[in-house]
C-alpha cells in the first residue's frame, strides 16, 4: 500500500506568526546594518553647508589702466550665502586719479564682477579666480575717466 499523503493548511495564526517573524527579522537587520555603519548614518551636518565661495576676502594688487596707466586696487568681498552673490566695495589709485565705488557678482568662476563708481558709471569685468591670485580684464562705461585694462590682484 502506498504512504498516504497529507496535505498541510497553514491556519490563519500560523500564517500570521510567520509574518510577525519575517517583519522582525527584516526590522532586526536593518538596525544591526545601521549600527554597523553600512551606510545608513547621515553624514550632513544639522545645517546646510554655505557653497565654496573662493574670491570672499580682501585682495590687492596692481590695476593697468588704458588711460592712467598702472595704479594699485583694492577690493573687500563678502560672500552672501543665501543669495549665491559676492558683495562689496573697490578702491583704484593712479598717480593722478582715484576711483572707488561698490562691487557686486554672483559666485561662480571666472567671475564677472559689476562695478558701480561712487562718481557715477559703470564697469564689468571677468576675473579669473585661482587659489589666493584673482586676474583679468576690465572695462568701463564713464567710470571716473577710467577706460579699460587689468588687474592682478592677490588674496590678504
Amino acid at each position: 500500500m502506498p504512504p498516504e499523503t497529507r496535505s498541510f493548511r497553514p491556519s490563519i495564526g500560523d500564517i500570521m506568526h510567520v509574518r510577525v517573524l519575517r517583519g522582525a527579522c527584516v526590522a532586526a537587520t536593518a538596525i544591526l546594518l545601521c549600527t554597523g555603519g553600512a551606510g545608513c548614518r547621515s553624514n550632513s551636518p544639522t545645517q546646510p553647508t554655505p557653497p565654496p565661495a573662493p574670491a570672499a576676502g580682501i585682495w590687492t594688487g596692481r590695476i593697468v589702466d588704458q588711460t592712467f596707466g598702472e595704479g594699485t586696487f583694492r577690493a573687500e568681498l563678502s560672500a552672501d550665502a543665501r543669495t549665491s552673490a559676492y558683495r562689496g566695495t573697490w578702491t583704484a589709485v593712479f598717480a593722478t586719479k582715484t576711483a572707488s565705488g561698490d562691487a557686486t557678482s554672483a559666485m561662480v568662476n571666472p567671475l564677472p564682477l559689476a562695478i558701480t563708481c561712487a562718481a557715477g558709471g559703470r564697469a564689468s569685468s571677468l576675473l579669473n579666480v585661482e587659489g589666493a591670485r584673482m586676474s583679468g580684464d576690465y572695462f568701463t562705461l564713464d567710470c571716473a575717466q577710467i577706460v579699460r585694462g587689468s588687474l592682478d590682484l592677490t588674496r590678504q
